[in-house]
């Protein structure tokens, strides 16, 4: 009798993935949460069973229990770089988490010049529990000349590849010429950098640099 009960129940759930609420064939498939799916947002789960940050290639059944024994969260999940100068550098810092029971690695995929990201950090293994700082730093450009109308956009998603998925970090900012940025004509964003924002002093060195570990002489 529990046995009919449990068809029953189960045959009901997937009648209602089939049809919509009037009882009408449904057109598109039902797409079920990232949580659902089990995955998290703004990942994506390595298709090939192989690590991106060693060049290793595993076993299916190590991959699988790597993908429950690692992980990484990204505190916040997506930066807001709010109302930017030209010509500026701002930071922000963001924390990558092993939240994973076992040491970790991971690497960043610079973003493309054209859009004055760079992230800094320092490469190696993370242990369970602890945490990294990456800084993402923007120089604040408007590279469309007069035709953008002295506004730019600047959208991209960071890719951190970790050893189960890559982790996709949203970044986001406005950035306003010099003249515009001073006196805003109607209609262009007020405000300026987000709190959580810094500007960054104009250095005539480089700043956008991974530091690498250093062998001690003997």
């Amino acid at each position: 009798m529990a046995a009919r009960s449990q068809e029953t129940h189960f045959q009901r759930k997937v009648q209602s993935l089939l049809v919509n609420a009037a009882g009408q064939p449904r057109k598109e498939k039902v797409k079920l949460p990232s949580s659902l799916q089990g995955r998290r947002p703004n990942s994506i789960p390595n298709k090939k069973i192989e690590d991106p940050v060693a060049g290793k290639v595993n076993t299916s059944s190590l991959a699988t229990t790597r993908q429950h024994l690692s992980g990484f969260h990204l505190i916040p999940p997506r930066v807001m770089l709010g109302v930017l100068k030209e010509g500026c550098t701002y930071a922000a810092t963001v924390i990558l988490k092993n939240v994973g029971v076992n040491f970790s690695r991971f690497r960043v995929k610079q973003p493309p010049p054209h859009t004055g990201l760079r992230v800094m950090y320092t490469p190696g293994p993370v242990a369970a529990g602890l945490q990294v700082e990456l800084e993402i730093e923007i120089f604040a450009m408007v590279i469309g000349g007069e035709d953008t109308g002295g506004l730019e956009e600047i959208s991209h998603d960071i890719e951190i590849l970790t050893e189960t998925e890559t982790l996709l970090l949203p970044v986001r900012a406005t950035v306003l010429t010099n003249d515009i940025y001073e006196c805003r004509p109607q209609g262009y964003p007020e405000g300026g950098m987000a709190a959580t924002v810094r500007a960054v002093p104009t250095s005539p060195k480089p700043r956008f640099r991974i530091t690498l570990p250093r062998k001690l002489s003997s």
